[in-house]
């Protein structure tokens, strides 16, 4: 499941990315964030790990994802990506996100937090 609030004074998004994650859920996520009226240009996205247990899809949904990404031009919306993360594993599927993505869009950083 992945979750989002919106800061407007800062221009932060929250995201939480919990349980297990399934091709909808990135989807979806994109999908709303395009449809948000509050949302100003530049945001910053900081992706919450702490509570992902899995990820659930396929390489093959990743191309269904990216282009889902491209669609709602969600790379555009945002001036970078924060994953924060707790555990070698939240690290290593923050980085799997990150090789997805990094040739098509902003800037990521990932960073450990206890």
């Amino acid at each position: 499941m992945m979750t989002y609030t919106y800061d407007p004074d800062e221009n932060v998004i929250h995201l939480r990315a919990s349980g297990v994650l399934v091709k909808q859920d990135p989807i979806s996520y994109f999908k709303s964030l395009a449809n948000d009226p509050d949302l100003k240009p530049q945001a910053e996205e900081r992706v919450y790990f702490q509570d992902l247990e899995n990820i659930a899809f396929t390489y093959l949904d990743i191309e269904e994802i990216v282009d889902a990404f491209e669609h709602y031009k969600h790379g555009e919306k945002l001036s970078q990506t924060v994953f924060l993360v707790d555990s070698d594993f939240s690290f290593g599927m923050a980085r799997m996100i990150v090789s997805i993505f990094e040739p098509i869009i902003h800037r990521f950083r990932i960073v450990r937090v206890d």
